[in-house]
């Protein structure tokens, strides 16, 4: 499904509001107004930032620095985006330019983005204005299928990422080659070698309620494994990731969890 550019500017500003936040400690707290979490011994610290009221988006900035665990300021309090750091690198703004520095402070490359969903397996998926591209460590841009804008966005796992090409979703390998056809209607990421895809087929109805209502949909999750064989047929109204050798999964109201080799254990309403 297609979604205006709007809706992905919105998500982007969503997932700026929405990285995480904790309090280190009551010095830190005292000191700075907004303290992230610790990742790779260092924490984004803020001082100013404004949101309009009761609808979370900024509208002033402030500055931003970084703590190490010690509480000490190592990167000055300059830039006025800062995320966390991912694979040595962070994402930040300073002077109205967008890119990545390392933990010394050192630009290693500028690109432009709203807000990014870090590296992973050496790949940043950067989101600018509801679109999407995907970067190396080197900040050359992966050139891959052209991609609909949101509403969601997945990073590279088990060295593969989906993404929605015109209408239907596919993955795309570490090069941006789309290595497995886009023929879904949804997927989530790669776990334990699977992935959980959505496939658009026959009506279904779930049992009628205690009103004698019905719900139905001619969507069903499956799971494929990395070539893209589906190996376990679609049949649930949700999947999520394989954990130690098990999936959550949903049918109508019923909830459970499927192994891998397509073994569903459901639980008692």
């Amino acid at each position: 499904m297609k979604n205006t550019i709007l809706i992905g500017l919105f998500l982007a500003l969503a997932l700026i509001s929405l990285q995480p936040i904790l309090s280190s400690s009551s010095a830190n707290q005292d000191k700075y107004q907004i303290v992230r979490e610790y990742s790779e011994g260092l924490a984004a610290v803020n001082n100013g930032e404004k949101r309009y009221p009761n609808l979370g988006i900024i509208e002033s900035p402030g500055v931003w620095g970084y703590i190490d665990m010690a509480g000490k300021l190592v990167l000055p309090m300059k830039f006025t985006h800062a995320e966390s750091f991912h694979e040595g690198l962070a994402a930040v703004e300073l002077d109205h330019r967008t890119g990545f520095i390392d933990h010394e402070g050192k630009m290693q490359f500028e690109a432009p983005f709203d807000v990014t969903m870090g590296f992973h397996q050496g790949i940043v998926a950067l989101i600018k204005g509801g679109a999407v591209a995907y970067y190396d460590k080197t900040g050359k841009r992966l050139a891959t299928p052209p991609i609909d804008p949101g509403p969601s966005y997945h990073s590279f796992s088990e060295g593969l990422a989906a993404i929605a090409t015109q209408g239907k979703t596919g993955f795309i390998d570490t090069s941006g080659k789309l290595v497995i056809a886009a023929q879904y209607e949804d997927a989530g990421d790669f776990s334990e070698g699977l992935a959980a895809v959505q496939v658009k087929g026959e009506l279904r109805w779930c049992p009628p309620d205690a009103s004698g209502s019905r719900q139905g949909s001619p969507k069903r999750f499956g799971y494929i494994d990395t070539s893209g064989a589906m190996v376990i047929p679609p049949q649930f109204e949700s999947a999520g990731a394989f954990h130690d050798g098990w999936a959550p999964v949903s049918d109508c109201e019923r909830r459970g969890s499927v192994d891998r080799n397509g073994k569903t254990v459901w639980s008692q309403r």
